[in-house]
């Protein structure tokens, strides 16, 4: 399997930036990564706050224990702005993954093309 591969396999399947570490980039890789991560805490952080204030309300007997009415008050929670930060968060995780592919695929293509011509 040539190099561009196994990178954009790394980068798609594993994590975005993962396959630039393969490539011996560890600067972009580690940018990526940092991308990654502060997108998906923005994403895990609202849902586990508005969990966390759901499950505060079915305690307290403020909302009857039924998943339709959970489900109907998690979206209402959800569409009451914090949907901004996930919409934005999840565009720019996928954003961010492309990117990462792409440039996986692009870096071990001319790392490909340099070790053919040394002679490897």
């Amino acid at each position: 399997m040539s190099k561009s591969t196994t990178a954009v396999l790394i980068s798609a399947l594993v994590l975005p930036g993962a396959g630039h570490f393969y490539l011996k980039k560890p600067v972009v890789g580690s940018v990526l990564m940092g991308i990654t991560f502060v997108c998906l805490y923005f994403i895990f952080s609202t849902i586990f706050t508005v969990s966390r204030t759901l499950a505060v309300s079915i305690q307290g007997g403020d909302i009857p224990f039924d998943i339709g009415k959970i489900t109907e008050l998690a979206s209402h929670e959800l569409s009451g702005g914090n949907d901004r930060v996930i919409i934005i968060a999840t565009f720019s995780l996928i954003i961010c993954w492309l990117i990462a592919i792409a440039d996986a695929f692009r870096i071990g293509k001319l790392q490909g093309k340099n070790d053919a011509a040394k002679g490897r």
